[in-house]
């Protein structure tokens, strides 16, 4: 059996407020995980992030800053 399992993080708990910052996955094959992954992402609306739910994922507003 293949099941695919997957798991996201938000910058907060209001789902029409915030948005995802973080997507992890593992794909199992007979009871053993055969691959895993994680993508962040960085959010657009940066005045609707609360920060207790970057700590949460051990992220922070510096973890997108490219400038």
């Amino acid at each position: 059996m293949k099941i695919f399992w997957f798991d996201t993080e938000t910058t907060g708990l209001r789902a029409w407020h915030h948005e995802a910052h973080q997507v992890a996955w593992a794909i199992e094959v007979d009871g053993y995980i055969k691959e895993t992954g994680n993508v962040f992402i960085r959010p657009e609306r940066w005045e609707n992030v609360d920060e207790r739910a970057l700590a949460v994922s051990g992220t922070s507003r510096r973890s997108w800053r490219t400038t």
